[in-house]
């Protein structure tokens, strides 16, 4: 082989080496105009990525705590939204017992019975709610069921009235029933215990632990029982009696009006607590990333002349090489 084939054979190799090397810079350069930031974080930084490394890692601790406020916020909201329900439910209905119940009208007792009926399946019904596949109030049982049906809790009743010929009498099993442990807690609430609080901030734990068991939940559940059995036949046939349990179904439900609108201000000061994590969480996501940006940002101006220089070395580069070896500059594209 002749030194001048040598010659053109290793010239063409160098060339080549430059024209990958400037096109590698060219796609580089590219890159940081389009987007704005470093194409090759660790050579910008100088391989010091430490920083970047906090940076990112305080990042997604912020957004774990986003995740767990969004979730602790729908949680909160639907439990209010619940309540809300139960004190539409009632609180008509309390008034219109106490009323029929100062009567005598058999009529009258029929009627805010049936109501007292259709009360009791709805605030079972809005117990039952979910947030997609989970239930809203059976605590660490969130794939199951909250509460059992109307049916299988006014037939538990109605067995243990059975044979109760007074208005106090029947008041005074069903609060026992729903107080017991082998009465509502057993057959009528099917769920578990309360969910483990849930962290929203570093050393900010919401608890959302209100579950179809709660106090406030129950005595509503007592009032409408009250209502339902007088429409399931309880103590039929003796009117006097009849107003007496319509009367103190209704007063059960404005008490419990009471303990439910505690509650609804626990989870209001919940909600409160959680927005104001979110809004801290926000605040830390946003000031971290600007500062990571800062980090790894490519200066517009700086970006725009160096591709313009790539770019020109390229084309004096492809000039050469057609030139030297007599190609084309499409073979080199």
């Amino acid at each position: 082989m002749s030194a001048s084939a040598i010659g053109d054979s290793a010239r063409g190799f160098v060339l080549r080496q430059q024209t990958v090397a400037l096109k590698a810079e060219f796609d580089r350069r590219s890159l940081e105009v389009t987007t704005g930031r470093q194409a090759d974080i660790g050579r910008h930084l100088r391989g010091d990525l430490g920083p970047l490394a906090a940076i990112d890692s305080s990042l997604a601790r912020a957004e774990a705590y986003l995740s767990s406020a969004s979730t602790a916020e729908i949680r909160a909201t639907a439990t209010q939204m619940a309540l809300n329900s139960l004190a539409s439910l009632t609180e008509d209905l309390a008034g219109s017992l106490i009323s029929v119940g100062s009567g005598t009208s058999q009529t009258a007792i029929a009627t805010v019975a049936e109501q007292g009926r259709v009360a009791f399946d709805a605030a079972l019904s809005t117990l039952s709610a979910r947030i997609g596949d989970r239930s809203i109030f059976a605590g660490l049982e969130t794939r199951g069921a909250a509460i059992a049906s109307a049916d299988t809790i006014l037939g538990e009743l109605k067995t243990a009235v059975a044979g109760l010929t007074s208005a106090g009498a029947v008041e005074a099993a069903v609060n026992s029933w729903f107080d017991g442990s082998v009465g509502y807690a057993s057959t009528g609430y099917l769920g578990g215990d309360a969910l483990e609080p849930i962290e929203v901030a570093e050393g900010e734990a919401v608890a959302p632990d209100v579950t179809a068991l709660d106090p406030a939940i129950v005595d509503t559940l007592k009032g409408l029982a009250l209502a339902a059995l007088l429409d399931r036949g309880v103590l039929a046939g003796d009117t006097k009696q009849q107003a007496a349990l319509v009367k103190a179904a209704g007063e059960s439900l404005y008490q419990s009006a009471m303990s439910r609108a505690d509650l609804s201000a626990r989870i209001g000061i919940a909600q409160d607590r959680i927005e104001d994590a979110q809004t801290a969480a926000e605040a830390e996501k946003t000031a971290l990333s600007t500062r990571r940006l800062s980090l790894v940002s490519a200066d517009a101006y700086e970006a725009a002349t160096a591709l313009t220089e790539t770019q020109s070395q390229l084309e004096t580069l492809y000039s050469v090489t057609a030139k030297v070896l007599g190609l084309k500059l499409s073979d080199y594209l």
